[in-house]
């Protein structure tokens, strides 16, 4: 059907539940590569991922899509990251960043990790 799934280790459901609800920002990727990542917001609340992964596709190949949603309505919470095989491709995605994606005017940026973040 084209479409793409992700899958994880599991490590227990409740344990995941916990985890997602304290931690609903930080990024779950393989390898936290920062490098190849971008952060999108203003994401409208009821997109999906392969529409995502399509509005981006042009950027370079795809390695996964993440729109974070609230655990107990599945609703997106207006952020996403994805994830590129280069850093080119992730290059090319910020440039991106004010596109129209259904009706809603997209910022992207380059993704920072949240240890990082809490430094400052």
């Amino acid at each position: 059907m084209d479409n793409h799934i992700r899958v994880d280790a599991s490590s227990g459901a409740d344990r995941i539940a916990k985890k997602r609800a304290t931690e609903d920002v930080e990024m779950e990727v393989g390898g936290n590569d920062f490098n190849t990542t971008i952060f999108i917001g203003n994401l409208p609340f009821v997109a999906g991922e392969e529409e995502l992964r399509e509005h981006f596709t042009s950027c370079g190949k795809i390695e996964n899509v993440r729109i974070v949603r609230d655990p107990r309505t599945f609703l997106g919470k207006g952020i996403g990251y994805i994830m590129f095989s280069e850093k080119e491709a992730c290059r090319e995605a910020v440039n991106m960043h004010g596109t129209s994606f259904k009706g809603r005017e997209l910022r992207v940026k380059k993704a920072v990790d949240p240890k990082r973040l809490e430094k400052k």
